[in-house]
């Protein structure tokens, strides 16, 4: 997964969610494992999942993948989405 805090690509088991939205687009969201349990992954990816949802078809048909990592940098791509929920500290 791509990580703008290291402005490149690590790689690690991160937690992995389907998003499906009701225009039949539908996004993979991979959740870093620095969140901790599943649960609290879940939770996160719930949560952007309403947002991303809430978009305009036109502005998600090319969305494929949304990362989520701990943070404050927000970047969105083409394809993918990157978001940092939380500042450290």
């Amino acid at each position: 997964m791509f990580d703008r805090r290291v402005d490149g690509w690590i790689t690690v088991v991160a937690h992995l969610f389907n998003a499906s939205f009701n225009d039949g687009l539908s996004v993979e969201i991979q959740v870093n494992p620095e969140f901790g349990e599943s649960a609290i992954a879940l939770a996160e990816a719930e949560k952007y999942a309403r947002v991303i949802g809430r978009l305009p078809t036109a502005l998600r048909k090319d969305v494929e993948t949304v990362w989520i990592h701990i943070g404050y940098r927000a970047v969105w791509r083409r394809e993918q989405q990157l978001a940092h929920p939380r500042r450290p500290g």
